[in-house]
């Protein structure tokens, strides 16, 4: 939208541009309509209205622009000024709209890592826990607890610790499914939430994960992690129970020895 284009002039100052043909006019002598559009589909583009979309503190976080209007023989004519003001009041609802689902993604989402927070993860293991019990799939679910990741803080500083959770949560996205959720508990805790999973696949999605970080080089020195698995229905009926299931695997992983995946 820095370009000298249409799109780009409405984005920069907050004027709506109405014309009849864009490849017909030079805004201020300065504009035009960006023909890599049309060249992309073979659309040949003529009336075109860019609207900005505001936000109530007047900052335009985007533009509306709607191509071609037509009569009622389907020809193409020139979109009629007095649409403006309602275009503008649309553009305005769509911009909050917009803005209100940044605001809400951005509460799910763990400042530090970048992944789903704790508060998601309620939301998305309730969620799919009724459809396994609506439906019949499986659901499985992985905790996972670095090893020793206090020593680390406490030995290289909560710098070098920060880093290494971010590095981690990189990994966990990078090897896993684009479907399954994960999501940072609090501190060095993490899960991954596997739809349509059963138990011995949610074993081998932890156990090809604990290979990926133990063999990774971290900058900080060896990272290793604990890991517990729960399903159902092979080992809750709800949420909250396929919660402590996998609370109770990852606490038995821990005291046998860490580095490890354990399963009920």
């Amino acid at each position: 939208l820095s370009a000298a284009t249409l799109a780009g002039h409405v984005a920069r100052t907050g004027e709506i541009i109405n014309v009849a043909d864009a490849y017909a006019v030079g805004v201020r002598q300065t504009l035009a309509w960006s023909k890599a559009f049309d060249a992309s589909d073979d659309h040949g583009t003529r009336s075109v209205v860019v609207v900005p979309l505001q936000d109530l503190a007047g900052n335009v976080i985007g533009v509306l622009e709607l191509i071609n209007a037509l009569d009622e023989n389907n020809a193409i004519v020139p979109f009629d000024p007095d649409f403006e003001k309602l275009l503008r009041a649309l553009a305005s609802q769509a911009a909050v709209a917009i803005k209100n689902a940044r605001l809400e993604d951005l509460s799910f989402k763990d400042a530090l890592t970048d992944l789903y927070n704790r508060r998601y993860f309620a939301l998305r293991i309730d969620e799919e826990a009724k459809r396994s019990a609506r439906f019949g799939h499986p659901l499985s679910l992985a905790f996972l607890d670095l090893d020793n990741f206090k020593a680390l803080n406490d030995e290289k500083g909560r710098q070098a610790g920060d880093e290494t959770l971010k590095e981690v949560a990189r990994l966990l996205v990078r090897h896993s499914r684009s479907f399954t959720v994960i999501t940072r508990r609090e501190g060095d805790d993490f899960a991954a939430i596997l739809a349509n999973t059963p138990k011995a696949g949610g074993l081998s999605y932890a156990q090809r994960i604990r290979g990926v970080l133990e063999s990774h080089e971290f900058a900080q020195g060896r990272v290793t992690a604990s890991f517990g698995v729960a399903s159902l229905p092979a080992d809750a009926a709800s949420a909250e129970d396929l919660v402590a299931a996998a609370d109770r695997a990852l606490n038995d992983a821990k005291l046998h020895g860490r580095n490890r995946v354990a399963a009920l």
